[in-house]
């Protein structure tokens, strides 16, 4: 399949690419059927207009072409509408989203592993026993690997004080972050395919012939039927029209994980809370640490979850008869992609605070019994971050609204931005 450049229009996406030239494209103004808008100050960018990041910094285009040492092009042929007739941006959007998402599930998994051992949690839920019952591969994958991240932990050893059922909050986390982790993965698909088949009109398609299928020997197909000739080089195939710019299945992938994150991220916040309640901690973090708080971070979960919820209603369809009634439908790629990318990082400041209560309550822990292990991958993670926030410092804020907890929470955030969580914790892909 081919969207019929000129190669020296696909020569020149390479060089940008390859020169770090990343050309300024408007925020808005494409209806998520097509990106002409942005993709046409790709174009601009080509033949030396507009403006560009050269590295990192931002100057006029043929300032950046001049420093790379490359020339603007003069298109040619179809490379106007080769270039502008996809949806490459909300794709490339779509791409961050992916990569996001995954950083942040991985986190979301490793600090359950670290709230488990905070809990000192019943870990039934995860085992065998359970689920077995439930055969269903990635609920089955999720509970064997928080398994695997709290193998030897002392939640594996008996304790008369552990109560026999988790709130539920805990109980199921597994069960959402799986579910995420779904859609996660479906999204992930959509994606790809997205990014590498055509989404082009007309559909160019060399070396078809009418005997290839029964509809192409039809007298209306064959009215797009290219004949091999000098023109074409010998080359004979169709060139036809279509919808393949309209972004299916993608743009529903990404609003379907959306939903899954949002309901991954309530448990999130509700485990965050229920911290706050001795029944299920059996002793409060004052009483072990001496001054220490549980709980101490007020309203700000519960806002961030709020808005995380508010993110996860799907934009309503629409269609709008632009350009002479001919293009009446439009999808809301952008729009869609940047509420989803919007809410995973909002994810990640919740996820701040479910660290910060977490490694409070592994403290408390290891207090209690300094012989307790937690497991690999939450004890280094638990350390680094130790290293980042000392106990000291993270204690040091325990009333809604006192300034130390904001400077906290931001730099716990910054720690989960910048540090993935597989370096703690490496294993092989879902199912």
């Amino acid at each position: 399949v081919y969207n019929a450049p000129s190669a020296q229009l696909s020569q020149m996406l390479l060089d940008l690419l390859n020169q770090r030239i990343t050309p300024v494209v408007q925020s808005r103004g494409t209806l998520g059927e097509g990106d002409l808008a942005q993709l046409g100050n790709v174009g601009a960018a080509m033949v030396g207009a507009g403006e560009a990041y050269l590295q990192g910094v931002r100057m006029t285009v043929a300032q950046a072409l001049k420093a790379a040492g490359l020339t603007a092009i003069r298109p040619f042929g179809a490379d106007d509408n080769a270039l502008t007739s996809s949806n490459a941006y909300a794709t490339g959007q779509a791409a961050l989203l992916v990569h996001d998402a995954k950083e942040a599930i991985e986190w979301a998994d490793l600090i359950y592993a670290i709230d488990l051992n905070g809990m000192n949690s019943s870990i039934t839920p995860l085992s065998l026993v359970v689920q077995r019952d439930r055969p269903e591969k990635w609920l089955n994958w999720h509970a064997a690997r928080v398994l695997d991240m709290i193998k030897g932990s002392y939640l594996f050893d008996t304790d008369a004080k552990r109560i026999i059922q988790d709130p539920e909050s805990l109980r199921a986390s597994s069960i959402r972050q799986a579910s995420a982790w779904e859609e996660w993965a479906a999204l992930r698909d959509a994606v790809v395919f997205q990014a590498n088949s055509s989404d082009h009109n007309p559909a160019v398609n060399v070396g078809l012939s009418p005997e290839d299928s029964w509809e192409l020997g039809t007298p209306q197909l064959m009215r797009f039927f290219v004949k091999g000739g000098p023109h074409s080089h010998g080359q004979h195939g169709y060139i036809v029209s279509n919808a393949n710019w309209d972004p299916y299945p993608m743009a529903n992938r990404i609003e379907a994980f959306v939903i899954a994150l949002a309901n991954m991220d309530i448990a999130v916040m509700l485990r965050i809370e229920r911290f706050r309640n001795p029944f299920f901690t059996g002793v409060t973090a004052a009483e072990v640490l001496h001054g220490a708080g549980g709980g101490f971070y007020g309203y700000a979960p519960v806002d961030l979850q709020q808005e995380i919820q508010s993110l996860m209603n799907p934009v309503a369809p629409f269609g709008s008869a632009i350009v002479g009634t001919v293009e009446d439908l439009q999808a809301q790629t952008r729009i869609k992609a940047q509420r989803a990318r919007q809410a995973v990082d909002t994810t990640f400041d919740l996820l701040s605070f479910d660290l910060l209560e977490g490694s409070v309550w592994m403290d408390v822990r290891k207090t209690q019994d300094p012989k307790r292990n937690f497991g690999a991958a939450p004890t280094a993670a638990w350390a680094a971050f130790r290293r980042r926030v000392p106990l000291q410092q993270a204690g040091g804020g325990h009333g809604d609204g006192e300034p130390a907890a904001p400077s906290i929470s931001q730099i716990a955030a910054q720690f989960l931005r910048t540090t993935p969580a597989s370096t703690f914790y490496r294993e092989a892909a879902g199912p």
